[in-house]
C-alpha cells in the first residue's frame, strides 16, 4: 500500500466532539433551512473499507488518495434524526438561520472573553450548513458495498456508548 493515502471524516462511531458529554448529543438546534449533504462514515465500514484497500492489488491503489466515509453520502438531519431516534431523546428543534448566525457570534464574542467551548460558532455553524461531499467512486469500486446502513451504525453505536456507560440504558 505504498504511496496511498487513507482520509476519514466524522465518521458516526465517533459522534461527538470531545469536549462534549455524549448524553446530551440530542439536545441541538438545526438551522430550519439546512440539511446538507455530508460525506460521513460508521467507523466499522472504514475498517471494512482499509481491509479491502489492504487486499486490492497494488496498482489499484498505489499513489491514490482515498476518503473514507459511506456512500452514498448522508443527509445531516437525516442522520441526526435517525439518532434522536434510536437514543429517544427529544425532537430536534430547529431555530432560523439568522438566528443561529446572531448565537454563533456571540458565542465567538463569549470564546474571547474566555469561555472555552461554547456550544456554537460561527466556525461551528458553517460546518453544519456546508455540504461536504466528496468523490468515492474508486473507493466503491475498489472496496463495493459498505457491510453496514446509515441506520444499522447509529444502532451499533448508540449500543456501544450505553453499554460503555456514556448513555443511560434503554427501558
Amino acid at each position: 500500500m505504498a504511496g496511498t493515502h487513507l482520509n476519514s471524516f466524522a465518521n458516526v462511531g465517533k459522534i461527538c466532539r470531545n469536549d462534549i458529554d455524549p448524553r446530551k448529543i440530542c439536545t441541538c438546534i438545526l438551522a430550519d433551512v439546512s440539511n446538507p449533504l455530508k460525506s460521513f462514515g460508521y467507523v466499522g465500514n472504514m475498517v471494512h473499507q482499509i481491509e479491502r484497500i489492504l487486499e486490492a492489488p497494488v496498482e489499484r491503489v498505489n499513489g491514490k488518495t482515498l476518503w473514507l466515509c459511506d456512500y452514498p453520502p448522508l443527509r445531516f438531519r437525516h442522520c441526526a434524526d435517525e439518532i434522536q431516534r434510536v437514543v429517544s431523546a427529544r425532537p430536534i428543534r430547529t431555530a432560523p438561520l439568522q438566528l443561529l448566525r446572531v448565537a454563533a457570534a456571540a458565542g465567538d464574542a463569549a470564546r474571547m472573553l474566555g469561555w472555552q467551548n461554547p456550544p456554537l460558532t460561527r466556525f461551528r455553524l458553517n460546518k453544519m450548513i456546508t455540504e461536504m461531499v466528496y468523490e468515492m467512486g474508486e473507493l466503491e469500486r475498489i472496496v463495493g458495498p459498505l457491510p453496514f446502513s446509515e441506520k444499522q451504525g447509529v444502532a451499533i453505536t448508540v449500543d456501544w456508548l450505553r453499554n460503555h456507560n456514556w448513555l443511560p440504558k434503554q427501558g
